[in-house]
């Protein structure tokens, strides 16, 4: 072999096997992860995030005790909670400040947050103050509030007085029917004034919202959850129309109506509620007509052609009924008259036709006809508390006191308030010759409606030498 083939072969480095390393080889130069090192640097990788996170996770287990204490104060009625919750709030917006004062939260900082404002307004509601006005006013500008922060702002501002940014968030969450029960609540409380408020809000507040969502690109394709047929609107403006006609804001019922009959062409309601919305517009019209003649030429015709395109869509005895009630208020007595006979024989059964019939044939001093027709009336409805006085007191009124008196008496067992009847009863019974009863008859009218001066003034009759009547 000679030297050249003798000579050591050479591999080239970038060909040459990558060696074997044993990470447990101590010779290895360096420190291996080993599985138990492994895991402990994950548990303090976990540490250091858990101490990053600490404030905001602690932030939001305070802001979930702070709801959970003013929903023991709604449930119960537990006004330590209710503190509780306003202390927790104060603390977790200033770390070491003052819980009374409870400042709000630095801006921008982890407590200014959704959550913190939606539950600092629900705890805020329990006792409104301007300063949560202004603190929620001033978190909306700073982009802070969720869905229910606006909601709260504008329950805030409705409770503060601030009804402009009222009607906007309301408007913004939706809660229009919310606005409208609560009219409605005021408004079965005799609450006038609020109830009023309530609805002029729903209506600023949709109607806002119906006008930027048709200028918006795209627009008129408003979410509606009352009707399939995109409807609901249409209702919802009927409603808070009918609310503010109710409640005696004939002027300002007057543009939502307009609003309603207009948004029958483009989303048209079933035809009873079609009838409605003409019909309460014609009745706010009527409301709002201009004393003077010549002004009030142009309304009387609209108010005319509504009537007639209600009418003519179904005519059954309550839309005849509601065009009398219109006919009257503008004075067109004969034309209401007329509707009214009409929608008795198309609803029998119908006690405010019957009613409203009675009185006007009662005021034109035709008691007989008016007797007669409370008596139409009883044969459809039996023993109605409205029909049975007016019949029993215009018996009493045209026949004989012996003949009036068993009319009287069954009408003074249904659950009728009326003092009137009650007057007659005792009246009739006095004719007849029994003060005695007469004397209970009118006691019994004072116990169903207290402080009724025609019955006191009857009971002077037996008064007591104290000048007591009883």
């Amino acid at each position: 072999m000679t030297g050249e083939s003798m000579a050591e072969e050479r591999v080239p480095l970038a060909d040459a096997p990558t060696p074997f390393v044993d990470p447990r080889d101590p010779t290895v130069r360096g420190v291996a992860l080993t599985p138990p090192m492994v895991a402990w640097l994950a548990a303090a990788l976990a540490v250091a995030c858990v101490l990053v996170a600490w404030p905001v996770l602690a932030q939001l287990y305070w802001i979930e005790r702070a709801g959970s204490l003013l929903d023991r104060n709604i449930v119960n009625g537990d006004t330590a909670a209710l503190a509780q919750a306003e202390q927790i709030l104060g603390l977790v917006a200033t770390p070491g400040g003052s819980p009374a004062e409870a400042p709000p939260p630095r801006a921008g900082s982890a407590a200014d947050s959704p959550g913190y404002w939606r539950t600092y307004g629900a705890v805020a509601a329990r006792a409104p103050s301007e300063a949560a006005f202004q603190q929620l006013k001033a978190a909306r500008e700073r982009g802070r509030l969720d869905r229910m922060g606006h909601l709260w702002l504008g329950e805030m501002a409705a409770a503060t007085g601030h009804w402009d940014v009222a009607s906007e968030e309301y408007g913004r969450v939706d809660a229009v029917n919310i606005l409208v029960k609560r009219g409605n609540e005021a408004a079965a409380e005799h609450r006038q004034e609020a109830a009023v408020r309530w609805y002029a809000t729903a209506a600023t507040s949709l109607l806002a919202a119906i006008d930027a969502e048709q200028a918006a690109p795209g627009g008129d394709e408003w979410s509606d959850e009352l009707s399939p047929q995109g409807s609901g609107r249409t209702i919802l403006l009927l409603r808070i129309g009918l609310g503010l006609l109710r409640s005696g804001a004939g002027e300002s019922a007057v543009p939502v109506l307009e609003r309603a009959e207009s948004e029958i062409h483009a989303r048209p309601p079933g035809p009873r509620d079609q009838q409605a919305i003409r019909f309460a517009l014609a009745e706010a019209l009527a409301r709002t007509l201009p004393s003077d003649p010549t002004t009030s030429r142009a309304p009387r015709a609209r108010i005319d052609r509504l009537l007639h395109q209600a009418v003519s869509a179904e005519e059954t005895g309550w839309a005849r009924l509601q065009e009398a009630r219109v006919r009257l208020l503008v004075g067109e007595r004969p034309l209401g008259l007329r509707a009214l006979r009409i929608a008795v024989r198309l609803d029998p059964r119908s006690v405010e036709a019957r009613m409203t019939l009675g009185g006007l044939l009662e005021s034109d001093g035709l008691l007989s006809l008016a007797r007669d027709q409370y008596a139409l009336g009883l044969k459809a409805v039996p023993n109605d508390p409205w029909l049975s006085p007016a019949w029993a007191k215009t018996s009493y009124a045209t026949i004989d006191p012996a003949l009036a008196l068993p009319r009287l008496k069954a009408a003074g067992e249904t659950t009728t308030r009326d003092p009137d009847l009650f007057a007659a009863l005792g009246d009739c019974l006095l004719d007849l010759g029994d003060p005695a009863a007469a004397r209970a008859a009118y006691r019994e009218g004072l116990l169903r409606a207290p402080g009724s001066e025609v019955l006191r003034d009857r009971m002077t009759r037996f008064a007591r030498p104290t000048g007591r009547i009883f």
